[in-house]
């Protein structure tokens, strides 16, 4: 895990949405899994997903000279996040789900963007290699262009259809097609090819809590200078600790 291997932390702060789910959430993959890696001094800091303000969550999250900020809010309030963290200047390294790397966030943020750091399920939009992220990109450019920028929501909706049709050709015959066997098909996939992500195991094994999930690894992006940087250029996964 990232945050324990590379950056050594040893005081976490998580600042998550204030519900059952999400307490729910910040206990089971944040404080639970970072305890097992040793990050013991860790906090949860609860907010309404609706706070306009977030100076408030903010200072608290910042208190007690952490080494981290982890953010499990969705994508509508963590723009307001970055805003507060460029108002109070906090200068703490802070993580943020994925689905808060677009440019609606990021614009939202503003200067508190710079240096925020994501996971991504998926290779990086804007890399220039991979056969299959320049299929994605030609794609986008050729039926939507002018009206869709790269994005790792618009990716991922990419990423499904790919995948699904993948499935759907090795189930074969038409008139056997049916919800159950391509159910019963997805169960015996392991290690199976995934579009611009990791190859994924459908055996309900993968995550104790979660037997729907079929992959669990992610890149560490980093915002800075208006780019996101694959930090890391590897694969990493935390699902042994979860659970």
């Amino acid at each position: 895990m990232y945050l324990a291997d590379v950056v050594k932390a040893t005081k976490v702060n998580i600042l998550y949405v204030d519900n059952p789910p999400g307490l729910a959430a910040a206990d089971a993959f944040g404080r639970q899994v970072l305890a097992k890696k040793g990050v013991t001094d860790v906090r949860l800091i609860p907010e309404k997903a609706d706070t306009a303000d977030f100076t408030a969550a903010l200072t608290a999250a910042s208190e007690g000279d952490p080494d981290a900020i982890m953010v499990l809010f969705p994508a509508s309030g963590c723009g307001r996040i970055m805003q507060a963290k460029q108002a109070l200047g906090v200068d703490v390294l802070t993580f943020y789900p994925g689905s808060c790397l677009n440019r609606d966030v990021l614009e939202t943020g503003g200067e508190g963007a710079e240096g925020a750091y994501f996971n991504s399920e998926l290779l990086l939009f804007s890399d220039e290699v991979d056969p299959e992220v320049a299929t994605y990109r030609e794609k986008l450019e050729q039926y939507g262009p002018g009206t869709h920028e790269l994005s790792m929501f618009s990716q991922v909706g990419f990423l499904t259809v790919m995948n699904i049709v993948e499935v759907l050709n090795e189930v074969g015959d038409p008139a056997g097609l049916t919800s159950q066997a391509v159910i019963d098909h997805m169960r015996t996939l392991k290690d199976h090819h995934s579009f611009m992500a990791h190859p994924y195991t459908c055996d309900a094994k993968q995550v104790a809590i979660l037997p729907a999930i079929c992959s669990t690894h992610e890149r560490i992006v980093q915002y800075r200078d208006g780019q996101a940087v694959d930090v890391l250029g590897e694969w990493l996964t935390g699902a042994d600790q979860i659970g």
